[in-house]
């Protein structure tokens, strides 16, 4: 009987101690605090460094530019081969990357200055945005946090020789979306 009580006691012993841990361990997991570093999401992509190149007897003025579009383009293009390129940069000064979502559909007003009908001259006028290795802008490219890429908008007459056809209403939005 004796034997008896001494494991009931050393039982009684391993019980009390278990429970004293595991009762600390509550207490400090209760106690402790996560100390996580703060990082603000930062949006910031906007168009930047607008640069015209005009070739050939091309002409073309400054459009307005607001944060990721241009409008309000006035292109004149007069002989086959004419062109105007507008460089600018896509910058990223946020903290978060962006995907290109949706490229506007380029639809601009043409008109033949010296013909009674304007019917077709944008079908002669071609528009490409491309990086500027060459390479074509398209939904789904990433521009990562702090960086930028360069773009150029090229609008290229490839028909017969005119007098000045004059392009308005040439709109440019890019949409972004956090990645």
């Amino acid at each position: 009987m004796f034997k008896k009580n001494k494991e009931i006691k050393m039982m009684a012993l391993v019980a009390l101690g278990l429970s004293v841990v595991g009762i600390m361990i509550a207490v400090i997991a209760m106690n402790l605090s996560l100390n996580a570093k703060k990082t603000e999401s930062v949006w910031d992509i906007s168009f930047t460094d607008l640069a015209i190149e005009n070739k050939g007897t091309a002409k073309a003025i400054q459009p307005v530019i607001n944060a990721t579009s241009m409008s309000d383009f006035k292109i004149t293009l007069m002989r086959t081969g004419d062109s105007t390129s507008y460089r600018f940069k896509i910058k990223n000064n946020g903290a978060v990357n962006a995907s290109l979502k949706v490229i506007s559909e380029i639809k601009p007003t043409c008109v033949v200055a010296d013909k009674d009908s304007s019917i077709g001259a944008c079908g002669d006028v071609s528009y490409t945005l491309t990086y500027n290795d060459g390479s074509l802008v398209s939904a789904g490219d990433i521009i990562s946090a702090g960086t930028s890429k360069e773009v150029v908008l090229k609008v290229e007459y490839s028909g017969v020789n005119m007098t000045n056809v004059e392009i308005s209403n040439l709109d440019l939005i890019l949409l972004f979306e956090q990645v």
